[in-house]
């Protein structure tokens, strides 16, 4: 699993939902804070399961997400938006170019679990 986040409180707490999360799945994650990390990342190593942020600097979630869904390694990986956009344009976006899913910050635990398990069911993996 890959999480795609400027925010390191953002992706600290995402880690520690699942190390909480409520199964027998373990999950192996990579942390990058740094969106132009990202963009090389996702040529190279193959996800099942990618969290982003849509609002980062330099570029933005929604050209990441462009160069997932474009990608040879992870065209196929189901990526959830985690955003505090409220903007019906952004979320109508990221359906648009290949999310499966769009969660609004903040959220809980809960809220969470349910996405992500919603993602592992149409990968049918987890990453």
């Amino acid at each position: 699993m890959l999480i795609i986040d400027d925010d390191k409180m953002n992706t600290e707490i995402i880690e520690e939902y699942l190390e909480d999360f409520p199964s027998n799945l373990s999950f192996n994650t990579k942390v990058i804070n740094y969106p132009f990390e990202a963009t090389s990342e996702i040529e190279y190593v193959k996800y099942e399961l990618i969290i982003l942020d849509i609002r980062m600097p330099g570029i933005n979630g929604i050209e990441i997400l462009k160069k997932i869904k474009t990608s040879e390694m992870n065209s196929t990986a189901s990526v959830l938006i985690q955003s505090a956009s409220i903007m019906p344009e952004h979320k109508e976006a990221c359906y648009q170019h290949g999310a499966y899913y769009y969660l609004t910050k903040p959220y809980n635990f809960n809220s969470f679990v349910d996405a992500v398990d919603r993602l592992l069911l149409v990968g049918g993996k987890n990453g």
